[in-house]
């Protein structure tokens, strides 16, 4: 781990971006100037939203590059910046997270639509032309243009001053049956959307099942929709055995995540043993964020040397203080708190030696 990365997070906790940008760049290992850049870029985006995606864009780690446009996506739909969430969503790389992410963003679209009833909303109230339209519209499907309005069909009317949590109630389909080819012929992206169907109806079985037809890194990321389902049903003998059988380090990462959370620590570790070092770095940064941190496991986890692992948990605490600003969660900086001590107990057991 580079030492900067400490500085980085420094600097962003002051406010000051632009030099926090300027170190990041100066990182000569890709890999840790792009986990840099993963965190200057939400920063940016709150000023800047053309800017941060322009240097998102400019991060070469595949994983880490898609997380953050997603992220992107995200914040700028919940702003109504609908125009930029679909540049993020459509810069993602992997088809499968692109669409999760326009999902998202056609959701959003569709709450301030049917907040504004029969009326409808034009597209330029959204910030949008046409060709935006284009590229989320399959996901309006109960949504028509009519004079340059959206308007919103019978069954959006009837969800008027409900919570939604979808566009459209999906018909039941046994999941060892493939999807119904559309006109035309079947297409890859026909087949994603039934495989997000899936994984919204919590069909673990069917999620396997296409698992071990399709090729990666559509495979990786089904198997890791799974081990989230077997975390949530409890299936927690499943959820290692799944995690003994991933190969992909990022999903397995999601995957030894789950373990970690349903309280199978010990697994969780020695199945994280088959993930690079960056890949320990992002689990323990996800760990943290959802509030789970044991030192003894995290010591284990991290573990490259007294040195390399103070500087680890003092990044990684700066990152949860500025998550713990972000959501106006005292916990989050206790807990961010906890883990600098960590550090600082680390890097001075180091010295003792």
């Amino acid at each position: 781990m580079d030492e900067r990365l400490v500085k980085v997070r420094e600097l962003l906790s002051e406010g000051k971006v632009e030099g926090a940008l300027s170190l990041a760049h100066s990182i000569g290992d890709p890999y840790w100037r792009d986990y840099a850049l993963r965190w200057i870029v939400p920063e940016l985006a709150k000023e800047e939203g053309e800017r941060a995606l322009e240097v998102a864009e400019g991060i070469r780690t595949d994983s880490i590059r898609d997380e953050v446009l997603r992220g992107l996506s995200y914040t700028f739909s919940r702003a109504g910046e609908f125009k930029l969430a679909i540049k993020a969503a459509w810069r993602i790389k992997s088809d499968y997270q692109r669409k999760r992410a326009l999902s998202l963003i056609a959701e959003a679209i569709v709450r301030v639509i049917v907040e504004r009833g029969e009326a409808g909303v034009s597209l330029s109230e959204l910030g949008l032309e046409e060709e935006d339209l284009e590229k989320v519209s399959r996901f309006l499907p109960q949504v028509s243009v009519k004079d340059g309005r959206l308007m919103p069909g019978s069954e959006l009317l009837r969800m008027k001053g409900e919570v939604m949590t979808g566009v459209v109630e999906p018909p039941r389909t046994p999941s060892w049956f493939p999807p119904a080819a559309p006109r035309g012929g079947a297409s890859r992206a026909y087949l994603l959307d039934y495989l997000i169907l899936l994984r919204d109806e919590g069909d673990v079985g069917g999620l396997l099942n296409w698992a071990s037809i399709l090729g990666e890194p559509i495979r990786g990321a089904l198997l890791g929709e799974a081990a989230a389902l077997y975390s949530r049903l409890n299936s927690l003998d499943a959820l290692v055995s799944l995690c003994q059988a991933l190969g992909s380090s990022r999903e397995l990462r999601k995957a030894v995540r789950e373990l970690f959370i349903s309280g199978r620590v010990g697994e969780a570790l020695e199945c994280s043993k088959k993930l690079p070092a960056e890949e320990r770095l992002f689990l323990a940064g996800e760990l943290l964020e959802g509030g789970f941190f044991e030192e003894k496991a995290f010591r284990e986890l991290l573990w490259d040397g007294n040195y390399k692992l103070s500087l680890a948990l003092k990044a990684l605490a700066f990152e949860l203080l500025e998550e713990s600003r972000r959501r106006g969660d005292e916990g989050l900086r206790l807990l961010s708190k906890r883990v600098f001590d960590s550090g600082v107990k680390v890097r001075w057991e180091g010295s003792r030696l």
